[in-house]
Parts: structure tokens; sequence; C-alpha cells
């Protein structure tokens, strides 16, 4: 599929100083034979500021951020972290023009050397390579290979990675044998949370406070108690802990929380303080929304 693009800007120090792709849009699949994908007229720009001025919201520190964040976590191969980058359902396409979305972290740590093969990992991790700012609120990475999408408002900037064109469909090794599952990944305004849980189903929470990157230590690292509430379609998973007076829990949507959620939330973080014998205190809950 050709996609016309005239407002590309090629950034700073990652890039020739012209660029002709046969990139396909993430969530277009991949061009048919001969496709292209000019550069914009303007002549490239020299840094990443002048790229972000394309687009409607995203920073220079948000981005380089990001990009360390990302870069970290494909070279450790950690799913983990990579899901707390990735805007799900996560669009695989594949030269053929077939496609496969991942609808969530489970099946990204199933899938992870389909969405992230070897080639595509080099390219992330090349810092070589083109990066291309669109107008509005979307980035590539290699002349199309990985699609980032870029959001702001209230509940703070993210840079998330949208879509992949992948070298070649591949398929997918049995992770049964891995040693945790990935249970639930919550980006709040203020935090970045993993939820995952060893083979006897013992959950544990990992919490980065914004704005400190995931390459570093959680600020948070606790074990607790996972259950599944509600019947039917409210049937949804919570997660709990508590440490130093609070207790975290974590939950998807059941049948709809007393507020409504924000179009693209995916569950919800309470925070709240417990006494000293260990129950909850009146009016002390915090609640954000996951994203």
């Amino acid at each position: 599929m050709t996609i016309p693009i005239a407002v590309v800007v090629l950034c700073a120090g990652v890039l020739a100083p012209s660029v002709t792709s046969s990139a396909a849009r993430a969530d277009q699949g991949p061009p048919m034979q001969g496709g292209r994908v000019e550069a914009a007229s303007e002549p490239a720009a020299d840094d990443l500021d002048a790229c972000l001025a394309q687009m409607t919201t995203g920073s220079r520190a948000g981005f380089l951020q990001f990009r360390q964040e990302l870069r970290a976590a494909l070279a450790a191969k950690d799913a983990e972290m990579t899901a707390l980058l990735v805007d799900f359902p996560l669009r695989l396409n594949a030269p053929d023009g077939s496609r496969v979305s991942l609808l969530d972290p489970e099946t990204l740590r199933l899938r992870f050397e389909d969405a992230f093969p070897a080639s595509v990992r080099a390219v992330v991790l090349d810092p070589a390579t083109p990066l291309g700012c669109f107008y509005y609120d979307e980035m590539m990475l290699g002349n199309g290979t990985v699609w980032i999408r870029v959001s702001g408002g209230a509940h703070g900037e993210r840079f998330r990675v949208s879509g992949v064109n992948v070298p070649e469909p591949r398929r997918a090794k049995s992770a049964t044998s891995a040693p945790r599952t990935l249970e639930f990944v919550c980006e709040t305004a203020t935090s970045r949370s993993i939820v995952d849980a060893d083979r006897d189903g013992t959950p544990r929470l990992r919490t980065w406070r914004k704005p400190k990157s995931l390459t570093a230590p959680p600020d948070l690292q606790l074990t607790g108690e996972g259950a599944s509430e509600g019947t039917g379609p409210c049937r949804h998973d919570v997660w709990r802990f508590a440490a130093e007076g609070r207790r975290y829990v974590l939950s998807e949507f059941g049948c709809g929380p007393e507020r409504e959620p924000p179009r693209d939330a995916v569950g919800q973080l309470e925070t709240v303080m417990l006494d000293e014998e260990g129950k909850e205190r009146d009016d002390t809950g915090q609640t954000e929304w996951c994203f």
C-alpha cells in the first residue's frame, strides 16, 4: 500500500541527509510492491526539536527517555518492561500482507520473538537508525520498521510502540516453561507498574515513580495476592499488595467502576493508608487510572 507523506521530517543525529522509504504505516500494513514513501520536500531537520515541532505533542526529554528504555528492554529481551512501552493491541504487519494483533501484555510475552525478532531489535538499537516524525501523533524508526504513537493531556505524556513491520511471519514457540507470567501493566499519571506471577501464582508488583526510568531499580517491589472477582461478563482480576502502612490494589474493570473511566483506560490503581492493625483508614484512598 502506497502511503503519500509530505510531512516526514528526519531527525538529528540518527539519519542520512535525505531518505526515500518503502515504509508502511503500522495501522495499514506493508506497502504493495513498488510502494514508496517520499521524504518531505523541505530539508531534513538538524535536531530532534525540529522533528518534534511537526507534531501536536511530545517533548525532547520524553522521547529520549522512551528511546533509552525501549533500547534497554529489547537488548535484554525483557517482555515485561517492553509491555509498558507498547500501545495495545500491538499491530504486527508481515511482508506477505498478513496482520496479527497482540491484544495484551501476556500475549506479547508469549509472542515476543514474533513482535521483536533480532532484525527489529537491531533497528532499534542501532544509533544510526532513521527517525521520522509526522504531523499529529506518530513517529517511525527504521523507515517504518517500528511505529510509535505519542499522546499527552491530563494523564501525562506517553510514547508507545503501536505497530511493527516484521521481516517475516514466524511460528510462535511455546512459553509454558517460562518461570513467570505477565499479569498486568499499569501506567498512571505518577507511576508505572508491572504485575507478574511465579509458577505458584504468587503475584509480584514492581513500581517506578515518574520520572524515574525503567532502566533503574523499581521504587517498590512487593509480593501479594491475586484473585478473580465477579461472575460472567463482570469477572475481572484484582491484585493486592501491602507495605509500610499502605495497601496497593490494581484491578481490571469489571462491570464498571464508580466513576466513568477515560476512554483508553485499562484498569485502576488504588492506594489506601492502613492503621497499626492493618485495617484501612477511612477517607484515605487515592485512585488513579491505568493506561
